[in-house]
């Protein structure tokens, strides 16, 4: 099940040095407004790791960078690392069948021929794990150490 449509916010900011366009998932759009609305309790979130000068504010990494970067080589690793650019550039905490379906077909990549199957092996690997609703998923820290590791091969640099 993927996100419903209206589960997702456009959020844009601009303003010296910074110039963002992206969108968020609804408990990070309430948080943003409570912000902007001086809600009592709201703390900033860390900015990503990659976000460490403003001229990385007004470019977002792409999937098939990502993709590129990390190099993966079985549908498992690429379904791992789907989920955390999903995590890291996109601020998704769950993802689904679906949206990872989709990161195949966003970033150019070939379908798997059974992706349940492959979802299932990256489950056994222990680098993704089911939470909360059937079919949602979260990367593990095993599989967030196996991609920021390129899966134990040299990453690429992405110019």
């Amino acid at each position: 099940m993927s996100q419903r449509s209206d589960d997702k916010f456009s959020l844009t900011l601009r303003g010296e040095g910074i110039s963002i366009d992206r969108e968020v998932d609804k408990r990070t759009a309430l948080a943003i407004v409570a912000a902007a609305l001086g809600g009592e309790g709201v703390t900033a979130r860390a900015a990503p790791s990659h976000a460490t000068d403003s001229s990385s504010l007004s470019a977002t990494k792409s999937l098939r960078e990502f993709l590129t970067e990390v190099a993966p080589n079985t549908n498992n690793e690429r379904i791992v690392t789907i989920g955390s650019y999903l995590h890291e550039y996109r601020s998704h905490e769950r993802f689904s069948k679906d949206d990872i379906e989709a990161g195949f077909r966003s970033a150019r990549e070939q379908l798997p021929k059974n992706l349940s199957r492959d979802l299932s092996r990256t489950l056994a690997a222990g680098w993704i794990d089911e939470v909360g609703e059937k079919g949602r998923y979260h990367v593990t820290n095993t599989g967030a150490k196996a991609v920021q590791g390129a899966f134990g091969r040299q990453r690429q640099t992405v110019a």
